[in-house]
């Protein structure tokens, strides 16, 4: 297994928290959208795994915050951090970028 670059790394990470965001929204989905929305999260989430990290969305976000609603009511999106399983470290995710790369790739298509 090759590790992944840093710039990998965060984009794949964005790309996983740019599903979920679709995935997780309420409201009618298109299925080739859907479809596409979870191969990218399946993918994201592998080379993510692959290189320790652990991209457990739901519990990565801050405590107090829905899960289910990333648009802040002040300040736009929450960020996102997705620990290492063995070291102290953490990709962050501008949630505000995150949710960007959601609106081009899914939202546009609705």
């Amino acid at each position: 297994m090759e590790k992944a670059t840093e710039d990998e790394l965060l984009n794949s990470a964005r790309d996983y928290v740019a599903a979920n965001m679709y995935l997780g929204r309420k409201g009618e989905k298109r299925e080739s959208v859907k479809a596409h929305a979870k191969e990218r999260l399946t993918q994201s989430s592998e080379l993510l795994q692959q290189n320790g990290f652990l991209p457990h969305l739901r519990s990565n976000v801050p405590p107090g915050a829905d899960p289910s609603n990333y648009l802040a009511s002040l300040g736009g999106v929450q960020d996102v951090l997705i620990p290492h399983g063995k070291d102290n470290k953490a990709i962050r995710v501008n949630g505000n970028s995150a949710w960007e790369i959601c609106r081009k790739l899914y939202l546009g298509s609705l």
